[in-house]
């Protein structure tokens, strides 16, 4: 059984005030929060941006605990592996470029704020679509 103080650990990732984070850089990111600017001034300056978020923080701690356990991200990605094969087994992935259209399916369900039991349900749906898909192949190899 994992540690979970460990699966469940969160690291806040700020960009260059100029550019932000790169498209790779936020790739990595399970989850993300922006903090809303005015047009004429898109971007804070570092260390308020570091402030405004451990303020909000601090306040998420001040409420009631969920009722339940949320997925660690270690959870999420092993069920997006299997998402993933479910996804190509029904062809729902372009074959020119699967990895841009996977991308928008792991910034969904990286950002829901699932349980475990969600990440099962979401795990056998996509254990039925490979099957469903395997067995579609094969009828029309025949």
């Amino acid at each position: 059984m994992a540690d979970t103080r460990l699966a469940n650990r969160v690291a806040l990732v700020f960009g260059p005030e100029s550019s932000g984070l790169s498209d790779e850089e936020l790739a990595a990111c399970g989850r993300r929060a922006f903090i809303p600017s005015h047009p004429a001034q898109p971007s804070l300056n570092l260390s308020h941006a570091v402030m405004v978020t451990a303020y909000e923080i601090y306040r998420a701690g001040r409420r009631p605990p969920a009722r339940s356990r949320r997925a660690a991200s270690a959870e999420k990605d092993a069920m997006l592996a299997v998402w993933r094969r479910g996804l190509e087994a029904i062809a729902a992935l372009p074959p020119h470029r699967p990895e841009g259209a996977f991308a928008r399916w792991r910034e969904l369900l990286q950002r829901a704020d699932l349980t475990p039991r969600e990440v099962r349900l979401f795990e056998h749906v996509a254990r039925k679509m490979a099957e469903r898909g395997g067995t579609s192949k094969r009828a029309r190899a025949r």
